[in-house]
């Protein structure tokens, strides 16, 4: 996605299941996405070559 849309801001909406496993990929990192709710917020950035999290599993917008 970086080199189809590059300096691009992309929305992904998916089941937790598949975010996470996706964070999984991108970040190389097992423990990532595990139980991870469906209407969370996720926020990564692509950053000289590595994906960085902004927010992970954010679910502040539930309790309002």
């Amino acid at each position: 996605m970086v080199d189809i849309y590059p300096n691009k801001n992309l929305l992904v909406v998916s089941h937790g299941l598949l975010i996470g496993e996706t964070l999984k990929g991108l970040l190389h990192d097992e423990t990532t996405g595990r139980k991870m709710g469906n209407t969370s917020v996720t926020t990564v950035k692509h950053n000289q070559g590595l994906w960085e999290y902004l927010v992970y599993y954010c679910v502040k917008h539930l309790d309002e």
